[in-house]
């Protein structure tokens, strides 16, 4: 079964590919596995452009899958991801679609959102302290009581709709 999707940002169709498969994610435990959805991306030509993965399976309920430090989620699409409690500190996320992501109470100091696409997903709680967001959309994200100390933007970052950086010590790259 195939289900086709367009997102005009990147102007690739989403080609999800059915059915669901049990692998082995990166940055686990031994032996520790990760639901997974194969995504491809299609360029207008038809062209394979990159894969990308819908991931369950990295919230606290996982045990072993917390130590994300670093990781690199650069220009993927990442769809109903569950990074609750996680330590994805320095994390990249640069050029990144996110939609239906869960990062409550994550530890994202100094992550990297520039340019990235945030649609539902929910940072409550989460500490983005100097994260990077220049450049990202960010007008579907819930940040109430996210730590944003520190973290940067610029004139080119749409924040979510009642944000006051000033107020959550945010800084302008301008």
């Amino acid at each position: 079964m195939f289900k086709k999707q367009f997102i005009p940002a990147l102007s690739l169709t989403i080609l999800l590919i059915y059915p669901w498969a049990i692998a082995s994610t990166p940055g686990t435990a031994s032996g520790a596995n990760t639901l997974m959805q194969a995504t491809t991306l299609f360029g207008p030509r038809g062209e394979q452009h990159s894969a990308a993965w819908t991931m369950w399976g990295f919230g606290d309920n996982y045990p072993g899958s917390r130590a994300l430090n670093g990781q690199d989620f650069s220009k993927r699409v990442l769809t109903e991801s569950n990074f609750r409690k996680n330590h994805l500190c320095g994390a990249n996320f640069s050029d990144t679609v996110l939609t239906a992501s869960n990062f409550r109470w994550a530890q994202l100091v100094g992550a990297n959102f520039r340019n990235a696409y945030v649609n539902l997903v929910d940072f409550r709680g989460a500490n983005l302290a100097s994260a990077d967001f220049r450049g990202a959309n960010l007008r579907g994200a819930k940040m109430r009581g996210a730590n944003l100390a520190n973290a940067c933007y610029d004139h080119n970052t749409f924040l979510p709709e009642g944000l006051i950086p000033n107020a959550h010590g945010m800084i302008n790259m301008r």
